[in-house]
């Protein structure tokens, strides 16, 4: 009975046992294991960080040749906008100043011939209305000037280069189309004498002279004198001559001058 008793005792107590020494065992399997897989997760990781550096060098390298082409064509892209906008600019302004340059000589030679026209067209207007004026050459034969005023008319003409003209229906004698004696329109009653010359030096003291006033129409001004003196009350005719002479030298060019000092 006691042997039964003690068997059963031992039968209940090994389980008991093995249930305590599996528990003794199984962290130190578990260490063992986790001591086993410690070594492959850190070569796994060891694997990792060594793959990753190269991974992103690759990655980078890979990215750095592409960036590089994008900057290249970027670049070219922008240079050839500018090279063109500059070369459009450039054009355009050798074409503008080309243009100008090649219209300022036919607008210069437009204004020209307009200028030349103009003139010619008013030339034959006021002739056309000089003649019109101008007594015709069979009234210029009657315009005949005797005593004094005949005697100062063809001195005056002997001038040279002096010649007669009869605007406004007056007689004029004139040198280079300049006029430097005014006669008159006809011989004055009685014989008197009457005329106008330029007197720049003399032209204070003959104004001095009851018979010599300021020639009108503004002429005065600039050293006409008109006179207008009977024959028996008129200067000495050598007088006379020397304002004619002094208003000859007053407009007539300097060769004529030289001609006429000259003469013996």
């Amino acid at each position: 009975m006691r042997e039964v008793s003690g068997t059963k005792r031992r039968a209940a107590s090994e389980p008991k046992k093995a249930s305590a020494a599996t528990k003794a065992t199984e962290p130190a399997t578990q260490k063992a294991a986790k001591k086993a897989t410690k070594p492959a997760a850190a070569k796994k990781a060891a694997k990792k960080q060594a793959t990753k550096p190269a991974k992103k060098q690759a990655k980078k390298a890979a990215k750095k040749p592409a960036k590089k082409q994008a900057t290249k064509q970027a670049t070219k892209k922008a240079t050839k906008q500018v090279t063109k906008q500059a070369t459009k600019q450039a054009t355009k302004q050798a074409t503008k100043q080309a243009t100008k340059q090649a219209t300022k000589p036919a607008k210069k030679q437009t204004t020209k011939q307009a200028t030349k026209q103009t003139k010619k067209a008013a030339k034959k207007q006021t002739t056309k209305s000089a003649s019109k004026i101008t007594p015709p050459s069979a009234a210029k034969a009657t315009v005949v000037f005797t005593g004094l005023a005949g005697q100062l008319r063809a001195y005056a003409a002997s001038f040279p280069g002096a010649h007669e003209d009869f605007p406004w229906g007056e007689v004029v004698t004139k040198v280079r189309k300049k006029v430097f004696v005014f006669h008159g329109a006809a011989e004055r009653s009685g014989g008197s004498v009457g005329f106008s010359v330029k007197l720049p030096r003399s032209g204070d003291m003959v104004l001095s002279f009851p018979f010599a006033t300021p020639t009108g129409y503004g002429l005065g001004r600039a050293g006409w004198v008109s006179v207008e003196v009977a024959p028996d009350e008129a200067p000495p005719l050598e007088v006379l001559q020397a304002w004619i002479d002094e208003s000859y030298r007053a407009v007539a060019p300097k060769r004529l001058i030289a001609e006429l000092d000259a003469r013996p």
